[in-house]
């Protein structure tokens, strides 16, 4: 049994636009934290904002964003290396002061 997520289906891969539906399996996430990512604004703005009456994505978009934001699954490492920051992905880190805050804010 491996930690790695399973590659997503054939046509997912292959792909050049992504819809709501299909940023889940791309990216080897549960649909819920896809959810999440949308509801609080951050996936990147869609290319086309309503397919279908959805928000959709071409690929190139979504990896990009993935490599900057170090949400790049290992079946797209190849492909998004190009895409990352130079030195590599970095957590930004918040300060004791921005922790408190957010706690108080209750988003912690």
């Amino acid at each position: 049994m491996t930690d790695q997520p399973e590659l997503p289906p054939e046509d997912i891969l292959r792909a050049q636009v992504l819809g709501v539906s299909e940023l889940p399996a791309f990216l080897g996430v549960k649909r819920t934290t896809a959810h999440v990512w949308g509801y609080r604004d951050q996936l990147p703005p869609p290319d086309y904002p309503s397919v279908n009456g959805f928000r959709a994505w071409r690929r190139l978009t979504i990896v990009k964003w993935a490599a900057r934001t170090g949400r790049l699954p290992w079946w797209l490492k190849e492909e998004g290396a190009k895409h990352e920051p130079p030195g590599g992905y970095k957590r930004p880190r918040r300060t004791k002061a921005e922790m408190e805050a957010a706690r108080a804010a209750g988003q912690a």
